[in-house]
């Protein structure tokens, strides 16, 4: 199959007037008999438009009727004519006649050309560009479209109506969503011209439309999303080539099918990669690699985004390579999908392991566990420390006993001492106090820490009892 290529219609759209040339054109339909495209005749007039051009004027009207707007839903491909660039078109104005009109095809089918469609309307668009100098404008071809399609400003197609005083037929004829076969000429005049005396060099460009068009009372196509009320195609399943409509009639005598060929994507008779997503075209199918992937289409290896740093993961999360793809995880401390990753406060939510007698500190994407005072260990184990048996000094003063508990240890005062023991303990005076037990017939000796009981003279005992 044979695909024609693109031209963008920016390209042409340059200013017709010039310094010394003017412009201008009209629409017209008629009834004709058109020969058939299977035996294409050949005693026509040679056509001036190099075969460059030809496929230039097809190619901005296929482009133009993808731009119109609203878009359209329906609008078929053009295809080139010979008929009707040649036999009508070229033979007509070679009599450098401005004016609406057709060839007589009769002697072509006197010499065995034979024409179809009787009975159809052909439309037909002229245009006319005039000069004081014998020198072709250069881009004919666009001239002639870009002229006929800047006529889209003036037409309403919620109305269907052209502005007042403004002329629109030859847009709704480039933009006949019917109207699939084209063929265009050009003459090169001289004489009385068309934009008066001053200008005597012309040149008139043609274009023959088939179906014909600017059927009134009918809009010139249905608008909606491109290609989605094309027309059957027994050739193609999905008969669309960029938004316009591939008909069964190009496929069967242009061989812009391939002669009859089959979706190839849906018949699984491409070589596309299995990564790799494969479309049909009007001349075959492409392939292309699917997102994940690199290569031609035919070949596609995955793409490591990870290693590549095109991943979105978030900094605190884990890229994973997958086939076609990656996956973010956000690391260990850290919650979200991957590429948002926000921290964890495992001390408030109790997801910590640090032990019963520790104290958990929360940190950017973890924590930290530390025994609590009186105890030892690595904050995840905690044991209690025993200050009272532990070496170096007492933690108590002296004169004071040291006790361990839980996380702690206590201190009191020896026996004959008072105070807090942590900070003092002072002898106390039992004598002076009266809390000794020496008998009344004995003498009391305070001590340090305690008191010695002495029997008086005259009597005898150990002190606490005397006789």
């Amino acid at each position: 199959m044979k695909m024609l290529s693109s031209i963008l219609l920016n390209f042409i759209f340059v200013a017709i007037a010039t310094v010394n040339g003017a412009s201008m054109s009209f629409s017209y339909s008629q009834v004709r008999a058109k020969r058939s495209l299977a035996a294409p005749c050949s005693q026509c007039p040679e056509n001036l438009f190099s075969a460059s051009e030809k496929e230039e004027m097809l190619n901005y009207h296929n482009e133009a009727r993808r731009m119109v707007q609203p878009q359209s839903s329906n609008m078929k491909q053009m295809m080139w004519d010979p008929d009707l660039a040649d036999c009508d078109g070229q033979d007509y104005i070679n009599q450098c006649i401005y004016a609406h009109a057709h060839a007589d095809l009769t002697p072509y089918q006197n010499q065995g050309c034979t024409f179809d469609f009787a009975g159809q309307y052909v439309g037909q668009n002229l245009y006319v560009s005039c000069s004081t100098v014998n020198n072709r404008p250069s881009n004919l071809t666009g001239l002639a479209l870009q002229s006929w399609f800047n006529e889209n400003q003036f037409y309403n197609y919620a109305t269907d109506t052209c502005d007042t005083n403004k002329v629109c037929g030859h847009y709704t004829q480039v933009a006949w969503a019917n109207s699939f076969r084209l063929g265009c000429a050009y003459s090169a005049c001289q004489g009385v011209s068309p934009c008066g005396a001053q200008f005597p060099y012309y040149w008139i460009v043609v274009c023959n439309y088939y179906p014909g068009g600017n059927y009134q009372g009918q809009s010139p196509y249905n608008s909606g999303t491109p290609c989605s009320n094309c027309p059957s195609n027994q050739y193609l399943a999905n008969p669309c080539n960029n938004g316009l409509c591939v008909t069964e009639t190009e496929c069967e005598i242009s061989g812009g099918c391939g002669g009859g060929a089959t979706d190839e994507c849906a018949a699984g008779t491409h070589n596309c990669d299995a990564n790799a997503d494969c479309t049909d075209t009007a001349d075959g199918f492409t392939c292309a690699c699917r997102a994940g992937y690199t290569g031609d289409g035919q070949t596609c290896t995955d793409i490591n985004e990870c290693t590549e740093n095109t991943d979105n993961c978030h900094a605190n999360a884990q890229c994973t390579n997958t086939n076609g793809g990656f996956s973010c995880a956000c690391s260990s401390g850290y919650s979200g999908d991957g590429v948002t990753c926000t921290d964890i406060n495992e001390c408030t939510e109790n997801t910590d392991n640090c032990h019963a007698n520790a104290q958990c500190t929360n940190t950017d994407g973890g924590f930290s566990c530390a025994c609590s005072s009186g105890y030892s260990g690595n904050g995840i184990t905690c044991t209690d420390i025993d200050e009272c048996a532990a070496s170096g000094p007492s933690p108590c003063v002296a004169n004071a006993d040291c006790t361990n508990t839980v996380g702690s240890f206590t201190c009191a005062c020896s026996a004959g001492y008072t105070g807090d023991g942590s900070s003092s303990c002072t002898d106390i005076d039992e004598c002076a106090a009266n809390t000794d037990n020496c008998d009344e017939n004995a003498q009391c000796t305070n001590t340090v820490g305690s008191f010695t009981c002495a029997c008086t003279s005259g009597y005898s005992g150990d002190g606490v009892t005397c006789t």
